[in-house]
This record gives C-alpha cells, structure tokens and sequence, in this order.
C-alpha cells in the first residue's frame, strides 16, 4: 500500500471512532436527563375526607404512582411543606398539634426523578385539638320546607349545650344540594343562647351567605357560657323558593 493510500485509512479511521464515541455521550446524557420519562406522576390521599374532625398524630395515607420512579411526597398544610415521605408506602405521620385549630387545608406532592410534580386537590379538614363538635338535639342534617304562598317563619335552628367549659369561639358548616330548577339559596346565620333569635341572646350574625358549604366562623360577642343551651339559626331567602324544599347539614364545631 502506498503512503498516500495509508493516510487515507487512517483518516477514515480516526473520523469514525470520533462520530461513535460522540453519539454514546449524547445517548447517556440525555438518559440521566430523564428523557424517557414521559408520564407525569399521580397521587391521590385515601383517608381524609371534607371537613373531617382530626386531632394530634395522624397519619396521611398517600398513594403515589410514576411511570418511572417517585422521588418525594411532600404533605402541604395550607401550601407550605409540613412533612416528607421518600418511601412507599407513603404514610406521613403529621403532629396537628402544630397548626392552629380550626379549619385548614391538606394536600399532597409528589415529586418524580426527573422533577415532574403533580399535587392533589385541597381539602379541607377541622382541627379539635383543644375543640369539640357539638351535638344537636335535632341531629345534623333537616329540611327546609317554603310553603306556597310563603307563610310564617320558615327559618330552621338546631340546638345544643355546652359544655363545663363553654366555648371561646364557634364554626358552622352548612352544606346542601340545590335542585336546577330552584335557583341560587342564600342564608343568614346566627349563633347565639336560648332558642333561638327571637327569644334568646344573638351572639354573632352573619351576611347574606350563598354556595354551599357554607363557612361561618362568628366573631362571637362573648364567650359561649358553659352548660348553656345554644342555636345555629339559618333564615334562607324563602320568598324566592315558595313551594320548594332544601335538605341540608349543618355541623358546629366549639373551641376553647
């Protein structure tokens, strides 16, 4: 072979091996990179429900799915980060004990090994650590019945009594379902002693409250006295729904 023609191979050579190792850098870059990793992940809470009661240890059982692998799962509290679980199964201890009662936001995040997030929806849940909810004589749930022609007082109460310690501060829950046909439901809370509005002490009073559930937590007067008959009074704006009837819940939590 001559000296030219040696050249040559040797060239072709040294330019092949240059384009080979240069193609298995890229391939394993862009495998650390996460370029297979096409899904995003999922997660799911399984054991908190809306406007669950909860106090001191609770575990958050969390499900948590990538197509890949899951890095973290983070448990938000009101959107900040109060705890992490890097292991399946992913069960979060959470100390309640560390947020203020009353109600308060939950959601979980999970995170997967090439960065991409998913978060569950908020719910809401009621914290009890120095709380109760309140028993109603009536029980929690009852109908709001509006004659046609309107007639009377078709408001509603539901009554309990405190207990030897009283209550410092209250939240109420209302929830209902409204039917298409009969428009928008808007109500009036009040929370107070006795029977009711007309012959007992309103306490605390609120706007015209619309969409359920319906939040209210009364910037009461004066502390509720212990072993005291109590109300939750709700007028609705019955001159709107004459012959229509409402189901609802109502549910009061007392806090100390």
């Amino acid at each position: 072979m001559s000296k030219a023609n040696k050249h040559f191979v040797w060239a072709v050579f040294l330019i092949a091996s240059i384009v080979i190792i240069g193609c298995d850098g890229d391939d394993t870059s862009a495998d650390a990179g996460g370029a297979d990793d096409l899904a995003d992940p999922a997660i799911s809470i399984n054991n908190v429900d809306l406007f669950q009661a909860i106090a001191g240890m609770f575990d958050v059982e969390v499900t948590a799915t990538d197509d890949v692998a899951v890095q973290q799962v983070d448990l938000m509290i009101d959107g900040a980060v109060a705890a992490t679980s890097i292991e399946a199964p992913f069960t979060i201890p959470w100390d309640t004990t560390n947020a203020s009662d009353g109600l308060v936001s939950i959601s979980a995040l999970v995170t997967d090994t090439a960065g991409k997030t998913a978060e569950t929806e908020a719910i809401d849940v009621v914290l009890i650590n120095s709380g109760v909810e309140v028993t109603f004589t009536e029980g929690n749930t009852g109908t709001i019945s509006i004659p046609d022609p309107v007639e009377g007082d078709n408001h509603v109460a539901h009554h309990w009594t405190t207990g030897a310690d009283g209550a410092a501060e209250a939240l109420v829950i209302l929830q209902f379902e409204e039917n298409e046909t009969d428009g928008e439901w808007t109500f009036v809370i009040d929370v107070g002693t006795g029977v009711c509005p007309h012959s007992g002490v309103t306490l605390a009073t609120s706007g015209t409250l619309t969409v359920s559930p319906i939040i209210f937590e009364p910037d009461l007067s004066s502390a509720l006295p212990a072993d005291t008959g109590c109300f939750v009074h709700m007028a609705p704006n019955e001159f709107d729904h004459a012959g229509h009837d409402l189901d609802f819940e109502v549910r009061v939590f007392n806090f100390f």
